[in-house]
């Protein structure tokens, strides 16, 4: 396997590993449970939650796909404290989104949105000036998708679509990041300009 490849085929097999996560999980509803419950010992109805070590290795082997994407992603990018930014932002983010499976949730997705939110806006700079309006476009809609998600979950409105909304950003943001990633040409292109 290509080092290219194994950004995606980290986050399918982790996305893969969630869905099995999510078919082990007693009850487990998509509009009403978060990706949260599965790292859970015990399930919201008591039960021991058997869910937990598959939906944790998702959440590590997702997190290990898209980490992998950003300095690939920033091969790409000049200037070169442009792609120096979008490595950093985007490794951090990445790196506290796995510990998202601990006691320190809450805090661990606080500072995660911010690295990724860092990260994004740099790529969809990179994106504009390179006059990408397709791939800038996707990108805009997931960065606004995880604004809307984090504004619901900070603010507490708008709860009863927050689930929905959380899965939404995950195959939003890892799909624009791999399709910037997928995309032919992406070094040549940064390089003629």
């Amino acid at each position: 396997m290509k080092l290219r490849d194994v950004p995606l085929a980290c986050v399918l097999l982790g996305l893969a590993s969630i869905l099995v996560a999510t078919r082990l999980y007693p009850d487990f509803d998509w509009s009403r449970h978060y990706v949260t419950n599965l790292f859970r010992p015990l399930a919201l109805n008591g039960q021991p939650n058997t869910a937990r070590p598959y939906a944790i290795a998702g959440m590590w082997l997702f997190c290990l796909g898209v980490a992998e994407l950003f300095p690939q992603l920033a091969s790409a990018i000049e200037p070169a404290k442009h792609a120096t930014w979008v490595r950093i932002f985007g490794i951090a983010g990445a790196v506290y989104a796995a510990f998202t499976v601990t006691r320190m949730h809450d805090l661990m997705v606080t500072i995660s949105i911010g690295f990724f939110v860092a990260a994004e806006i740099v790529l969809l700079d990179w994106v504009w000036r390179r006059r990408r309006r397709p791939e800038w476009m996707a990108g805009a809609a997931s960065l606004a998708l995880l604004l809307l998600a984090a504004f619901a979950y900070y603010r507490q409105v708008a709860t009863v679509i927050l689930p929905l909304l959380q899965k939404l950003v995950f195959l939003s943001s890892s799909g624009w990041l791999l399709w910037l990633q997928r995309q032919p040409g992406a070094k040549a292109q940064a390089a003629a300009t």
